[in-house]
């Protein structure tokens, strides 16, 4: 059911499941769905507030923004391209005859499955890690919070507000450029 799935991912941001578990409850639920859910899952997206900021605003300055997440392929490139990220990765829906199979490509489905990807972008792109700037809210980002040079947590769960000492709850997005030294008049619109 929705109430599993839902609970299933509370679970899995807390740290107290794997989030391969999570994955596997939520591409189950939607076996033999048809595909146009998504176009109705789209519609619902609500951006975090000072999303769409800080996504123009680290472009415009020449940052690498990759947003990585355990979502999946389409609505993750939908968010990143709505939003401006340069990149995104994500885990991949399998379709047939326009239905969910109930499969996936399992691309960010593990623990350190971002953490992996990050050490990787930094090793291609010689980017030393002090200059990495990660946002996240639950347990599967705790290894790129901890790596990078300013991890942030956003409205995290418990395990994050435990981990992470730079948190940001009472403001949006539009923080973290703050965190940068960046000041508004430079933000873009």
């Amino acid at each position: 059911t929705n109430a599993n799935v839902d609970e299933n991912t509370k679970l899995s941001m807390e740290g107290k499941i794997d989030i391969r578990t999570t994955l596997d409850v939520r591409v189950n639920y939607l076996k033999n769905k048809p595909k146009e859910l998504i176009n109705e899952v789209v519609k619902k997206i609500k951006f975090n507030p000072g999303s769409d900021i800080l996504i123009k605003t680290l472009n415009k300055k020449n940052y690498l923004t990759i947003l990585v997440t355990a979502g999946f392929v389409p609505i993750s490139t939908y968010v990143s391209e709505r939003l401006g990220f340069k990149n995104v990765v994500s885990n991949e829906f399998e379709f047939a005859n326009n239905k969910f199979t109930g499969k996936y490509v399992p691309v960010i489905a593990t623990k350190n499955a971002k953490l992996d990807y990050l050490k990787e972008i930094c090793t291609k792109k010689a980017i030393n890690q002090k200059k990495v700037v990660a946002i996240g809210d639950g347990a599967n980002d705790l290894g790129v919070l901890n790596y990078s040079g300013l991890g942030i947590g956003y409205n995290a769960y418990q395990i994050v507000k435990d981990n992470i000492k730079n948190q940001i709850f009472h403001t949006d997005l539009k923080s973290v450029l703050f965190f940068l030294g960046i000041n508004e008049i430079e933000f873009t619109k």
